[in-house]
């Protein structure tokens, strides 16, 4: 009687050891991501907003917002590339037709 309990015992603890292996078998895998780094604009004291002239600030506006077209404009770029090597990434996945080669 007391080697059935054993038995039975042991059974259970290797069937939910195995069934416990199986399901973190099935996760993916998870990786750390690095942390981006971010660009922080350097923002240099403005000569401008000391003189209180109106005309000096407006023109130091324009000139800041021109600069973060270019770099909004060069982050689309980043974003068009990008979106272009995942389609062919993709394409590489499809299946093929033997006889059209």
């Amino acid at each position: 009687m007391k080697n059935k309990l054993i038995i039975v015992i042991a059974a259970v603890v290797i069937l939910a050891v195995f069934i416990a292996v199986r399901q973190n078998g099935n996760r993916a895998p998870q990786t750390a991501e690095a942390p981006v780094a971010t660009q922080t604009p350097s923002v240099a004291p403005s000569t401008a907003l000391a003189s209180g002239n109106v005309n000096d600030i407006t023109n130091e506006l324009l000139q800041n917002s021109t600069a973060e077209a270019d770099n909004f404009n060069t982050e689309i770029g980043d974003k068009t590339t990008l979106s272009a090597d995942a389609q062919e990434i993709g394409n590489v996945g499809q299946t093929y037709d033997e006889n059209s080669l």
